[in-house]
Order: structure tokens, then C-alpha cells, then sequence
């Protein structure tokens, strides 16, 4: 049976658009994104963008969508469990890749990120401009092998107040590295992804929608498409 990590490795070095022309590294650091955490959805709306802080324990489910051509599809699910950092926040998550490519079979992940505001100008009750940092260790497990894998991010943020709503237009350029390991051999390498999007934080008290998208450079790689839906306590 083929695994879903077999799968995204032949779009990483077959793919349409000459992926094979990449180095056996750069093609591992793809895969091993974008089968954990790190890029196998896409970003979201954190509080901190707002200019609020979380006072609590939060929660958010994340789907994300990457086309693998002809084969068929990958299929992301995470639930994130989130608490207070400072004037950031933390998240232990956990999930499953899932494909629709005939005889594959998907696998589990499990990350921890931290994150937070490095400078912010403007007011939060009306536009607030905000540059962050998130960090992303992530593990995977397919059938036939391990994957690590861990990212920076750098968040631009421009939080727009629209009555009690704030709509927040993002961009999340960052760098991975990833490592592939299986029958006593791994594979190492470093990708740089970008990611955006737009979400809409206190529809409710607390509650944030957000669209996005996230891509690992690589020549012919593949687009993540994302939904995302916290709720967190803030102050």
C-alpha cells in the first residue's frame, strides 16, 4: 500500500511542472512540511493581530486542501488546543492527513507552535498594523517511515475594525526545515513557504473565521487551501 507520504513524494519530484529537476533534499523538506504541521494547512488569525491577548485556554479546527494532480488529493484536519503566552500564545495540535488517491492510506501529525508580536502601530479599536513570529516543531507518521519537520514564520498583519467585527488581511512569508527518515536512511532539507489570507475575528465573543492559502517553494509545488475556526478567551 502506498502512504500518503509516498504519494506528495512523487508530486515533490515528478511533478507537472519539473519538481525532479530539485535536489533529493529539497524534494525531502517538501514533503516533510507539508505532511506535518508546519504547511499541510494554512495559517490563521491569531489574537495578538488584533491587538488582544488570550487569558485562557482556546481552541481551533483547521482544514487544508492540496491537490495532487491526476492522483487525487490530500485532506488535513488539526485540532488545536491554545493557551496565554505573555502578549502571544502556544498551541499543542494534532491531526490527520487523509488522501483520496486510490491505495493510499494517510497519517497521523502532532505539533507545538508558539507565537507573538514583535512591533504593532495604530490603535485596535480602529486599523492596527502588526509584525509577528510563530514557531512550528511538527511530527508525522506514515507508514513507511517518520517525519520532522520545523518552520518560522514572520506574520504581517493589518487589523481593520468594521463595527464590533475586525477584519485582518494577512501574509506569512517563513523558512523549514524537514527531515525524512526510514530503513536506517533520512533525508534532510530547508524550503522557504509563504502563506496569507483574510479572517474575520469577533463574529462572536472570542470567535474568528479565517481563509487562507500557504506554499512551499519548490518549481511545480502545490498550493494549500485553508479554513480555520478559533475561539479563544481575550482581554
Amino acid at each position: 500500500m502506498r502512504t500518503a507520504f509516498l504519494a506528495l513524494g512523487i508530486v515533490a519530484i515528478v511533478g507537472p511542472r519539473g519538481i525532479h529537476a530539485q535536489s533529493v533534499d529539497d524534494a525531502a523538506a517538501y514533503v516533510a512540511m507539508v505532511v506535518s504541521p508546519v504547511a499541510a494547512v494554512s495559517p490563521i488569525v491569531l489574537p495578538y493581530m488584533t491587538g488582544t491577548k488570550q487569558s485562557g485556554l482556546g481552541f481551533a479546527a483547521k482544514y487544508g486542501r492540496m491537490s495532487l494532480g491526476d492522483i487525487g488529493s490530500s485532506n488535513t484536519f488539526l485540532a488545536d488546543f491554545t493557551g496565554p503566552a505573555g502578549s502571544g500564545s502556544w498551541g499543542l495540535e494534532a491531526g490527520y492527513l487523509g488522501t483520496t488517491c486510490q491505495g493510499c492510506t494517510g497519517n497521523f501529525m502532532a505539533g507545538l507552535h508558539l507565537e507573538g508580536p514583535l512591533a504593532k502601530a495604530g490603535s485596535k479599536t480602529g486599523t492596527l498594523f502588526t509584525l509577528g513570529m510563530q514557531g512550528t516543531v511538527g511530527f508525522a507518521k506514515p507508514n513507511n517511515g517518520s517525519v520532522w519537520a520545523a518552520g518560522v514564520t514572520m506574520p504581517t498583519a493589518l487589523s481593520v475594525t468594521a463595527g464590533r467585527v475586525e477584519i485582518v488581511p494577512f501574509v506569512a512569508p517563513g523558512f523549514g526545515v524537514g527531515m525524512l527518515t526510514g530503513d536506517s536512511h533520512s533525508l534532510t532539507g530547508y524550503r522557504f513557504h509563504v502563506g496569507g489570507g483574510v479572517g474575520v475575528a469577533n463574529v462572536a465573543p472570542g470567535l474568528g473565521i479565517t481563509a487562507s492559502a500557504d506554499k512551499v517553494l519548490i518549481d511545480g509545488g502545490r498550493t494549500v487551501f485553508g479554513l480555520g475556526v478559533s475561539w479563544n478567551r481575550l482581554r
